[in-house]
């Protein structure tokens, strides 16, 4: 007499007239459980990932002296932006125009110690504005307008520049906007659909197995 044991095992190893495996089971509960837990999170890791260094705008402030919306007894020699820890730029633009709308910075902009740097002529009491472009070494490219009012007499402005780039109509290009998060989010859902689909892909056998 064939024991019951021995029986489980002559059938496991049976295969079909083909000489192919049979269809291996459906996944059981607790395996689409552990797949969907770990699609979950890598998808919220990707998330956090992103917010966390995605948008490197909130650690590297530009800072502009005078500050925007600031008053001085006097015009300044020079114009400065500081870059916000970087220390190159490339295709720099600072410019600055008078009260009658002339351009009264008198050369190139230059960059020196981690800063943008551009001299201004004095073309007397009124409002000045600065224009700047500039793009930072991690790809990040920033432009805006700031000004500031000479009035002669005014106490001096301190020597702490105001935070331009989002304050002053500055753009960002790192920054993720609508559309680009909604295609990140697709692209995220889709790839957490693969790898649920394959971790209940079932198991086929490597070759025909025959039987004893």
């Amino acid at each position: 007499m064939q024991l019951p044991a021995a029986r489980g095992r002559r059938a496991a190893g049976m295969t079909t007239m083909d000489g192919a495996r049979p269809p291996a089971p459906p996944a059981p509960a607790g395996r689409v459980q552990r797949a969907a837990i770990v699609v979950a999170a890598g998808v919220v890791l990707s998330i956090v990932a992103l917010l966390a260094f995605g948008s490197p705008a909130a650690s590297r402030r530009l800072m502009l002296q005078p500050g925007d919306g600031s008053v001085v007894g006097s015009a300044p020699a020079e114009v400065t932006l500081t870059l916000g820890g970087a220390e190159s730029a490339e295709d720099p633009h600072l410019a600055v125009t008078g009260p009658t709308g002339a351009v009264v910075s008198t050369r190139r902009p230059a960059v020196r110690d981690g800063r943008l740097v551009v001299p201004v002529r004095d073309a007397g009491p009124g409002a000045y504005r600065v224009a700047y472009r500039v793009r930072l070494p991690d790809g990040r490219q920033v432009a805006g307008l700031a000004g500031f009012t000479v009035t002669p007499g005014a106490a001096p402005a301190g020597p702490v520049a105001t935070p331009v780039g989002e304050a002053a109509a500055g753009h960002d290009h790192a920054r993720i906007d609508g559309i680009n998060g909604v295609l990140l989010l697709l692209d995220l859902g889709l790839v957490g659909v693969a790898l649920l689909l394959m971790f209940l892909r079932p198991q086929r056998g490597r070759g025909p197995v025959t039987g004893p």
